[in-house]
């Protein structure tokens, strides 16, 4: 007679099969990345602890130092927003609005004797005339990227963006700070006092370009300096109909310093 322990065979299988039903599914919970495209960024809806009027950067630096080491550069960037994150909601809708002006494009692809540039160069007359002053950082800082992009690029893209629209009703001006020195402590000093126009104020004109070309970035970051000396730039205007804007274009903090909430720029616009 033939016996097959069955009963056996059948009991090992079942024991194999309750472990592997114990084995539990390892899940890796993935936080989300924060926004590195300017374009996601500004439509945030996060402000953070001390933007805005809240602005206070010992009390930055203080949360900065809390910080855990061995976070990989999303996460301090995520971090960093809910510090000093802002919300650009009205700034964008300024910029949509600053977009729809295609009058020098409209122009140049006019005939300038035909009567639709004169028509055109009609409507220009009574477009409002505008003081503009763009404040661009150069602080070592702008040499960092964001995604495969340095930031310098970044910012020279939304500068040329920015005044391709512009009427050419307006008065532009180009002024650099940081640019000098060094980002260590032996070239503070003299970054934190570098602060100049290396275009207009005039209107925009080709040569525009070969300005913004130069520019490379340094040391500190003088912002309330510079903002401070586009208020008089401003003041020295004789039109009194006129609208004033401050077109800041940077990547952080103040660092010589000073408070740029605090600084009057004598503008009624500041982006």
């Amino acid at each position: 007679m033939l016996v097959l322990p069955g009963c056996s065979l059948f009991g090992q299988q079942g024991d194999k099969g309750e472990k592997k039903a114990e084995k539990k599914q390892e899940v890796t919970y993935q936080p989300p990345k924060p926004s590195t495209k300017w374009e996601e960024i500004v439509k945030d809806d996060g402000q953070g602890t001390y933007a805005a009027n809240r602005y206070d950067m010992d009390a930055v630096w203080k949360e900065l130092d809390k910080m855990k080491e061995g976070l990989t550069i999303d996460e301090y960037y995520k971090e960093a927003l809910k510090l000093v994150g802002e919300s650009y909601h009205q700034e964008e809708k300024q910029f949509e609005e600053v977009k729809a002006r295609k009058y020098r494009t409209e122009l140049l692809e006019l005939d300038p004797e035909s009567p639709e540039a004169q028509k055109k160069v009609q409507e220009l007359n009574q477009v409002p005339k505008q003081n503009v002053v763009i404040l661009l950082d150069a602080s070592g800082s702008m040499n960092g990227t964001v995604g495969s992009q340095k930031k310098i690029d970044l910012a020279k893209s939304a500068v040329n963006r920015f005044v391709t629209k512009l009427s050419p009703n307006t008065n532009l001006s180009l002024r650099v700070y940081g640019h000098k020195g060094s980002n260590d402590k032996g070239g503070k000093e003299a970054s934190c006092q570098a602060t100049e126009t290396i275009y207009g104020p005039k209107a925009y004109e080709s040569s525009f370009q070969s300005s913004l070309d130069k520019v490379k970035p340094a040391g500190w970051t003088p912002l309330a300096r510079a903002m401070q000396e586009a208020g008089k730039d401003l003041s020295s205007s004789q039109d009194k109909d006129v609208e004033n804007i401050v077109y800041i274009v940077s990547d952080g903090l103040e660092t010589c310093g000073g408070n740029p909430v605090s600084k009057p720029t004598n503008c009624t616009n500041l982006m």
